[in-house]
């Protein structure tokens, strides 16, 4: 079972023992849980909304990465961020 799955499993048993047992966390009242849960679930649309019509991306269960960069983009070669002395010695030009 991988990270992220154990964290979607313990979360939704959080979420559910926080319902059914709402003196725990001081909301005796129903509605206040529903507004908590209606934050989580809008929170998730937003995400939704972001992804697929901000970004036109697809959703999709893992992200592709590179294991690991580009050739040439190492520390200190041009294309990437200078850093160290060379960092200096671009600060002091200008």
């Amino acid at each position: 079972m991988s990270i992220a799955a154990a964290l979607v499993f313990l979360n939704l048993l959080f979420i559910i023992y926080g319902v059914t047992n709402p003196d725990i966390t001081g909301n005796r009242i129903f509605r206040d849980l529903l507004i908590g849960v209606g934050v989580l679930l809008f929170s998730v649309l937003l995400y939704l909304f972001r992804r697929i019509v901000q970004d036109k991306r697809p959703i999709v269960p893992r992200e592709q990465t590179p294991a690991l960069p580009p050739a040439g983009v190492a520390a200190g070669e041009s294309g990437g961020p200078e850093t160290g002395a060379a960092a200096l010695a671009m600060a002091a030009r200008t």
